[in-house]
């Protein structure tokens, strides 16, 4: 047996040194593809390569392989949309860079590429969040939500782009935030659609809440000149959270409690819920105590 074994080793041995033909493939990519072309047939995937070298070689072929065969496609398209081909020069020099001093390449496929396109249209498109921040209990934004850049350039047929008006980012993912965070999110992508450039930062500035109380006099909209409103009681409170920051520099004049002219005439009830209108950011949560009113309108003395 012992000599059987060496025997197998040395015609084993013996069989790989003589040169052999092997069959492998190599994947290929296609890098740099300017955003304003759209390849609209399929490329290859990979390039099947027909190899010669020692057996020895071969058996190994594979890991001696670069990993991808990469093809710059940055300076080929042609303004005025006419298809072209990666010729078989090329393509040969490629596989030939990318293979082992060990194998000689007696064949590949494909051995050219066509390449068909169609040059996209292109417009630019704010940028929009998909969903709203999920802020921590007694925390709120200390100030916009800033998305740099705020708009991106999209490129698409004209057909699609007549049907778009923004862009959406994916899910941004973040748990209850207690602290100002800053994301790197890239945008949600659709078929046949290309931007520029991919990804948007979002800053999210966070602060904690406190609470603040005002009284402020209940406030009649689009009313005539001849008519006053009268409400009991003619002041509420208004209680709301508001960020540290913006504590002090948030007054009665920011907020405005009113009862509109308009709404009291269509329907007519003795008493009547209360809206309020604030412009200041970093508000949330305000409530009105009490939340209705009741009210008389006067017109030149008369009750109504």
């Amino acid at each position: 047996m012992f000599f059987v074994v060496i025997s197998t080793f040395f015609w084993f041995l013996y069989t790989l040194s003589k040169p052999y033909e092997a069959e492998v493939s190599i994947p290929v990519s296609y890098r740099n593809i300017p955003e304003q072309y759209l390849i609209t047939g399929a490329l290859p995937k990979e390039i099947n390569l027909t190899l010669k070298g020692m057996g020895i070689n071969l058996l190994f072929a594979k890991f001696d392989l670069k990993d991808t065969l990469k093809i710059d496609m940055s300076k080929r398209f042609d303004e005025k949309g006419e298809n072209f081909l990666i010729p078989y020069q090329e393509l040969r020099q490629h596989v030939t860079d990318s293979i082992s001093m060990s194998f000689s390449v007696q064949d590949f496929s494909p051995r050219e590429i066509t390449v068909n396109f169609e040059r996209l249209q292109s417009k630019r498109l704010p940028v929009v969040l998909p969903e709203e921040v999920n802020l921590a209990q007694q925390y709120v934004l200390k100030g916009a939500i800033n998305l740099t850049p705020d708009s991106v350039m999209v490129y698409a047929s004209q057909e699609i782009l007549s049907q778009m008006s923004e862009v959406r980012l994916k899910s941004l993912q973040l748990p209850a935030l207690v602290k100002t965070t800053s994301r790197t999110i890239e945008i949600q992508p659709v078929a046949n659609v290309r931007y520029h450039p991919k990804q948007v930062q979002v800053d999210i500035p966070v602060e904690m809440a406190t609470e603040k109380a005002l009284e402020l006099p209940v406030m009649g909209v689009n009313f005539p000149s001849d008519v006053q409103l009268r409400t009991f009681p003619a002041t509420v409170e208004v209680r709301f959270l508001v960020g540290l920051s913006l504590f002090e520099q948030i007054t009665e004049k920011d907020i405005q409690v009113y009862l509109d002219y308009k709404t009291l005439i269509s329907n007519g009830e003795e008493k009547q819920q209360l809206n309020y209108y604030t412009s200041k950011p970093g508000i949330s949560n305000l409530k009105i105590i009490p939340d209705a009113v009741e009210y008389i309108m006067e017109e030149n003395g008369l009750n109504r």
